[in-house]
Protein backbone atom coordinates (compact mmCIF):
# COMPACT_ATOMS: atom_id res chain seq x y z
CA UNK A 1 0.00 0.00 0.00
CA UNK A 2 2.85 2.38 1.10
CA UNK A 3 4.86 2.01 -2.47
CA UNK A 4 1.36 2.35 -4.25
CA UNK A 5 1.08 5.84 -2.69
CA UNK A 6 4.42 6.92 -3.54
CA UNK A 7 4.67 5.70 -6.97
CA UNK A 8 1.23 7.83 -7.08
CA UNK A 9 2.78 11.16 -5.33
CA UNK A 10 5.83 10.63 -8.02
CA UNK A 11 3.26 10.49 -11.06
CA UNK A 12 2.12 13.19 -9.75
CA UNK A 13 5.00 15.65 -8.92
CA UNK A 14 6.35 14.78 -12.59
CA UNK A 15 2.59 15.73 -14.07
CA UNK A 16 0.94 18.34 -12.70
CA UNK A 17 3.84 20.30 -10.00
CA UNK A 18 4.76 22.82 -13.13
CA UNK A 19 1.24 24.05 -12.77
CA UNK A 20 2.31 25.43 -9.26
CA UNK A 21 4.22 27.81 -7.49
CA UNK A 22 6.04 25.65 -4.98
CA UNK A 23 8.24 26.16 -2.00
CA UNK A 24 9.34 23.93 0.62
CA UNK A 25 9.83 24.42 4.51
CA UNK A 26 13.18 24.51 6.63
CA UNK A 27 11.46 21.82 8.46
CA UNK A 28 10.03 19.44 5.40
CA UNK A 29 13.97 20.18 3.85
CA UNK A 30 15.25 19.16 6.63
CA UNK A 31 12.78 15.85 7.15
CA UNK A 32 13.85 14.74 3.43
CA UNK A 33 17.53 14.29 4.31
CA UNK A 34 16.81 11.80 6.32
CA UNK A 35 17.25 8.26 4.87
CA UNK A 36 20.28 7.78 2.77
CA UNK A 37 19.38 6.57 -0.71
CA UNK A 38 15.48 7.65 -0.60
CA UNK A 39 16.70 11.42 0.44
CA UNK A 40 18.69 11.27 -2.59
CA UNK A 41 15.97 11.23 -4.86
CA UNK A 42 13.76 13.18 -2.01
CA UNK A 43 15.71 16.14 -2.30
CA UNK A 44 16.49 16.05 -5.93
CA UNK A 45 12.92 15.91 -5.87
CA UNK A 46 13.33 19.13 -4.04
CA UNK A 47 15.49 20.71 -6.16
CA UNK A 48 15.45 24.44 -7.15
CA UNK A 49 12.29 25.65 -4.91
CA UNK A 50 12.29 28.32 -2.83
CA UNK A 51 12.80 27.52 0.96
CA UNK A 52 10.29 29.30 3.52
CA UNK A 53 12.45 29.99 6.98
CA UNK A 54 10.76 29.31 10.09
CA UNK A 55 9.92 33.03 11.27
CA UNK A 56 8.82 33.49 14.87
CA UNK A 57 4.99 34.18 13.21
CA UNK A 58 5.17 30.47 12.05
CA UNK A 59 6.19 29.05 15.38
CA UNK A 60 3.20 30.43 17.22
CA UNK A 61 0.77 29.50 14.14
CA UNK A 62 1.97 26.04 14.92
CA UNK A 63 1.66 25.95 18.67
CA UNK A 64 -1.36 27.45 18.39
CA UNK A 65 -2.44 24.38 16.01
CA UNK A 66 -0.71 22.06 18.35
CA UNK A 67 -2.30 23.12 21.60
CA UNK A 68 -5.69 22.74 20.03
CA UNK A 69 -5.06 19.37 18.60
CA UNK A 70 -4.83 20.29 14.97
CA UNK A 71 -1.59 18.85 14.11
CA UNK A 72 0.66 16.88 15.91
CA UNK A 73 3.95 17.31 17.79
CA UNK A 74 6.91 15.98 16.04
CA UNK A 75 9.66 15.76 17.99
CA UNK A 76 11.48 18.25 15.62
CA UNK A 77 8.87 20.77 16.44
CA UNK A 78 8.91 20.45 19.86
CA UNK A 79 12.14 21.57 20.15
CA UNK A 80 10.79 24.79 18.23
CA UNK A 81 8.24 25.34 20.14
CA UNK A 82 10.18 24.72 23.65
Amino acid sequence: MTAARQQVTREWWEESLNQFDTYISALVLEEASGGAIAAVSRLKANEGMPVLEITDEAEELAAALVKVGLIPVTLRMLCILL
